[in-house]
């Protein structure tokens, strides 16, 4: 009997200890989580579908929503990529926006192909209109999985932002472009510099909230 007390003592301690790191733990778990509050993901079920026609597919990169029709997206500030092609990769952004509308570009004004953990900021190089219509290497020998980056005016026309997006290009159709999809995008909502590939962490919290749920479990097991 008193080495069950001794026990339920010295867990009683620890429990004590544990809950004030955890606190501790939680606070600067918050300060983090403002930070990456600042990365906004999209990862739709199934990529949103880029098909083979002159319209392609419209992207609001700041909301998510999508179109296989331009109907609806008349503000000139929406950050509209409008992704397209019947011969090969085209990238777009619709209406006619304002000049801050850029994809990253090569030296020589393809569709750039971003290494993963790539910085894109102001400091990158864009392309010079608001479209490329000719991507170049890699994407026009199909069947090629890639990063591409790009700043946008938010539909409020108050800030630039700055992201990338994970596009897929399907193999060719006997020699000729067949498509693709954009698998997943996301952007930095302060208007601050972001990694391609970038997305935001699992919570500390969340993790914290597991190992008190392990912690209960034990106490009731003991």
């Amino acid at each position: 009997m008193a080495s069950t007390s001794v026990r339920q003592s010295i867990l009683a301690k620890f429990d004590k200890r544990w809950v004030g790191a955890s606190l501790a733990a939680a606070g600067a778990a918050a300060a983090a989580d403002k930070t990456q509050a600042a990365i906004v993901y999209f990862n739709p079920a199934g990529g949103v579908n880029i098909p083979v026609t002159v319209a392609g597919v419209y992207v609001d990169i700041e909301t998510g929503a999508t179109s296989n029709t331009s109907t609806g997206f008349t503000n000139a500030t929406r950050p509209v990529a409008n992704l397209w092609g019947t011969s090969s990769l085209h990238t777009y952004w619709y209406p006619s926006p304002t000049a801050t509308n850029r994809f990253v570009a090569t030296g020589g004004g393809g569709l750039a192909s971003l290494t993963a953990g790539t910085p894109i900021n102001a400091a990158s190089t864009y392309a010079a209109a608001r479209g490329i219509f000719t991507a170049g290497a890699p994407w026009d020998a199909g069947n090629f999985t890639g990063l591409i980056g790009f700043k946008f005016r938010n539909n409020a026309n108050t800030n630039t932002y700055f992201g990338w997006g994970r596009v897929q290009v399907n193999p060719l159709s006997g020699g000729a472009y067949a498509g693709g999809k954009l698998i997943d995008w996301a952007y930095d909502d302060t208007g601050g510099s972001i990694n391609a590939g970038q997305t935001p962490e699992p919570t500390t919290i969340a993790l914290l909230a597991l190992g008190a749920a392990g912690l209960v479990r034990r106490r009731r097991v003991a």
